[in-house]
């Protein structure tokens, strides 16, 4: 496995599909440079019920990612938004992973996910809108991830408002704010 990445995170989920406003917001009004659109995907993750804090991936049946939340950095107020904003070491494996060493885990304890991704950056910071959809909802979500060590939850903030200066919907709340982990459990 590669080293770990440390990485600051905030996102928001919410059901459905992206409302068009949204989608014209992020296309056109947002700053920064594009890194990929409209990529789809399948992930697969392995779930324990028991703790969020544990994300595990096969990524488009290819590689292998784990990440542990090191902690949840509290809620922040961002304009007119508000998020949970949380702090997570990440190891991707380095190719030698072998889908069938993750055979022996029960196959209720896995869940796909099937995606498609615009993703940005600005200023260092990562920031996506995805489309999701499981066997159990579809939902999109909004995120931002700084890969900092040590952090820079300043920079982090800065950019999440400077993007959100223009976000034509509703206001995002802590109540959407949340891991992967808890959107594919709940």
């Amino acid at each position: 496995m590669s080293s770990p990445l440390i990485t600051q995170e905030v996102r928001w989920f919410l059901d459905g599909d992206p409302p068009q406003p949204v989608k014209r917001w992020f296309f056109k009004d947002c700053p920064g440079d594009w890194l990929s659109f409209a990529d789809s995907r399948t992930d697969v993750y392995l779930i324990f019920p028991e703790s969020e804090a544990i994300n595990i991936k096969q990524r488009n049946g290819h590689s292998l990612e784990l990440k542990w939340r090191e902690s949840i950095l509290g809620v922040w107020q961002i304009g007119d938004h508000s998020g949970q904003v949380e702090r997570w070491r990440k190891w991707i494996e380095d190719g030698s992973f072998s889908p069938e060493s993750l055979q022996q885990f029960s196959e209720d304890w896995w869940v796909e996910a099937h995606k498609t991704r615009w993703q940005r950056q600005y200023r260092g910071v990562r920031y996506e809108l995805t489309q999701l959809q499981s066997d159990r909802r579809t939902s999109w979500s909004l995120a931002y991830e700084l890969e900092s060590s040590p952090p820079n939850y300043s920079h982090l903030a800065a950019v999440v408002c400077d993007t959100l200066k223009s976000y034509p919907d509703n206001h995002l709340c802590q109540s959407s704010s949340y891991s992967y982990t808890h959107w594919l459990i709940h």
